[in-house]
């Protein structure tokens, strides 16, 4: 009988580089700007002075990788984001008006199945300043 190879082991929860952790809380906060920031869509240049800060904690780091999470109002991706902290991530969505009130907010990986996002059970509420 042939030997057989060992197997590799199994991914486990906590070195599963595809898991997110689990959002322990969100803020939205409306930001104005003096002076145009600059960002991009795709290749194209465009300006804004307002925005919508995101502050998102989580209950442990999200995991490092060659791709960025993607926090999701309704399906409007928010990509830019920073750690703001100890499991605290500042996400930035430069198109406010492209947010729906009420929409579902998850956290998740680009190009992946819309399934595999943390949901949230708080919805998008716009804070009018």
């Amino acid at each position: 009988m042939p030997a057989m190879e060992p197997r590799p082991p199994r991914p486990s929860r906590e070195n599963n580089l595809w898991v997110l952790p689990r959002v322990m809380g969100v803020e939205f906060r409306p930001i104005r700007l003096e002076k145009p920031r600059a960002y991009y869509v795709g290749h194209e240049r465009r300006e804004t002075r307002e925005m919508i800060e995101i502050l998102l904690r989580t209950a442990t780091p999200i995991p490092i990788r060659a791709i960025s999470p993607v926090l999701y109002i309704g399906e409007v991706g928010v990509e830019d984001y920073e750690v703001a902290g100890h499991n605290e991530y500042r996400f930035l969505a430069f198109e406010p008006k492209a947010l729906a009130a009420n929409a579902t907010v998850a956290l998740g990986w680009p190009g992946r199945p819309a399934d595999s996002r943390v949901a949230l059970t708080t919805r998008y509420k716009p804070n009018i300043a």
